[in-house]
């Protein structure tokens, strides 16, 4: 009996057959498949099969929570070795886990091809990089990859790229919103320049289901697979560096043609800009030095600093209250609430439930000029530490960048700030472990991205 009950006991995980341990594995939603996947090689060579992925789609199929896409942020990369894109390129990755509360080390991406280093946006499992002014598509579980057709000869800076995903029909759309001057043939030749993307470029896989329902006459097609919208934003002197998606419109900011700044709205399906710039509430007492657009909770948010020389003095957010709004004229204000609740009249601006906690604010809301809100202001301790990191030796940058209900302000890989938009508090998050402290060290360093990775198995990218 002793020795049945010994040899039992030194059954182990190791001797069970591969295809057992998959079967048990692929039972797992994704957010526990990014933990054990660091268990052991074995195991993560498991979860990264060709085979993993179509057999834990049919063993989660029965249960939609288990294949919801787990968001991390902030998502840290590590440029690694290689400085002209080399094989350790992007190896390490880390990103704060909400759930578990806890960082978590993420798939790496030294699968990318050289040179693809610079990080654009993320949404629905993929990621998309740029290498010179090409942008490529990669599902960092799957390790697919897909590089789009050449859009431009020179990148702008302020150009914004954003992704839409439709997991159901496989297929996904690239919006790149900014003045590109597009190349119509695969020379780069001067003849061959065009200004075909007025303000946006669109690239849709075949069977993309996200497509507008009907064709725009302004929608011109451009070679290599990319279209162009000619509308143009109304009274936009220049783009700003952000920008952020939210129920259907692309909300970028923008300087106005009066030199101030706001935010310019294109509607997704319309094809089209709207007729206003939301613009930011003056502030003759300090210049900007901070103007983030992110979307978060279903709204738009900015958050903005202020300050001197370069140097922020405070930091604060605001809430976006008019979403989707065409209007080419300031409504009217509408009367005091007292005098249309006695005529049996009620009219206020849309906001969700979670706007206004009492009469008198939405009177106050709805009497103003603005459609913005100012819902926090980041406490100066917290001012004084962000200021110290982000002015540091090092010289941080700042990546601000949002997800459910919390905005993080990412400072280098030194300070991340987090204001839960809900519980309406400020807070940092945990330090690295001593282990990912010396993997940073070991990798070069690492670099915050300002969108949240999502990890799923669901890939309709075209790899062939």
């Amino acid at each position: 009996m002793d020795e049945e009950e010994n040899s039992r006991e030194e059954v182990s995980w190791s001797d069970l057959p591969e295809d057992v341990m998959c079967r048990v594995l692929a039972r797992l939603p994704v957010r526990k498949l990014v933990q054990v996947r660091t268990v052991c090689k074995q195991w993560n060579s498991i979860i990264t099969s060709s085979c993993f992925e179509e057999l834990w789609t049919e063993q989660t199929s029965s249960s939609s929570s288990s294949q919801e896409a787990a968001a991390y942020f902030p998502l840290l990369l590590c440029p690694g070795e290689g400085g002209g894109g080399g094989t350790h390129y992007h190896e390490f990755c880390l990103a704060y886990d909400h759930t578990a509360n806890q960082w978590q080390r993420m798939p790496s991406l030294s699968f990318l091809p050289p040179g693809v280093r610079i990080p654009m946006t993320g949404a629905g499992g993929l990621l998309c990089f740029r290498r010179d002014t090409s942008l490529f598509l990669c599902n960092p579980l799957t390790k697919a990859i897909q590089e789009l057709p050449v859009i431009a000869r020179n990148w702008i800076h302020y150009a914004s790229v954003h992704l839409i995903v439709d997991k159901r029909a496989k297929a996904f759309k690239v919006i790149v919103a900014g003045k590109l001057r597009h190349n119509t043939s695969s020379s780069f030749s001067s003849s061959s320049l065009t200004d075909a993307f007025g303000s946006i470029a669109i690239f849709e896989s075949s069977s993309c289901s996200c497509s507008s329902s009907s064709s725009s006459s302004s929608a011109s097609a451009a070679g290599g697979g990319w279209r162009s919208i000619d509308s143009l934003p109304p009274k936009v002197f220049s783009y700003g560096r952000t920008a952020a998606m939210c129920k259907g419109f692309i909300y970028c900011e923008a300087i106005g043609s009066n030199g101030k700044v706001g935010v310019a709205a294109y509607d997704v399906e319309r094809e089209r800009w709207n007729d206003v710039i939301h613009q930011v509430p003056p502030d003759d007492n300090a210049d900007y030095e901070l103007s983030d657009v992110v979307e978060c909770g279903g709204w738009i948010w900015m958050v903005v600093g202020r300050g001197y020389g370069g140097i922020i003095t405070r930091i604060y957010i605001l809430k976006l209250l008019l979403l989707g709004v065409t209007v080419t004229t300031p409504p009217p204000l509408p009367p005091p609430l007292s005098q249309q609740a006695a005529a049996g009249v009620l009219t206020l601006l849309p906001a969700d439930a979670n706007s206004f906690s009492n009469n008198q604010e939405e009177e106050e809301i709805a009497q103003q000029d603005c459609c913005w809100r100012r819902v926090t202001d980041l406490p100066n301790e917290l001012l004084d530490k962000l200021r110290d990191v982000w002015f540091g030796e090092d010289e941080s940058s700042l990546a601000i960048v949002a997800h459910g209900s919390r905005i993080c302000i990412a400072a280098g890989k030194s300070l991340m700030l987090v204001y839960n938009i809900i519980h309406d508090s400020w807070s940092v998050l945990p330090p690295f472990s001593p282990w990912h402290w010396k993997a940073i060290d070991t990798y070069g360093g690492a670099e915050p991205t300002s969108f949240p990775v999502e990890l799923s198995f669901s890939c309709p990218l075209q790899t062939n």
